[in-house]
């Protein structure tokens, strides 16, 4: 007998450049106002780190949008593991 395990992993993606351009700002701009290096704003909008709390909250204070219109939470490829039943559970059947 065997018993499954659901494995969700979740990406956090952004708008950012989309802010940027509608607010015609440039990356350099928005590093200088919110006291960030370019490449830190620059890394933030490819998606190779995630913000902190805080800098997530300044940001969208910044282009006066919610959080989630900016930054979002996707739901990656779902995982199905099969593995056997551990054996303490099987001398209790």
């Amino acid at each position: 007998m065997s018993y499954c395990v659901w494995k969700m992993r979740y990406k956090l993606t952004n708008r950012l450049a989309e802010c940027l351009a509608a607010k015609g700002v440039k990356k350099s701009q928005l590093a200088f106002r919110l006291k960030l290096s370019r490449a830190y704003v620059t890394r933030l909008e490819h998606g190779d780190v995630r913000p902190s709390i805080q800098n997530a909250l300044r940001i969208a204070t910044y282009f006066n949008k919610p959080v989630e219109e900016i930054f979002q939470l996707v739901e990656e490829e779902t995982k199905v593991i099969s593995r056997p039943w551990p054996a303490a559970n099987r001398n209790n059947q």
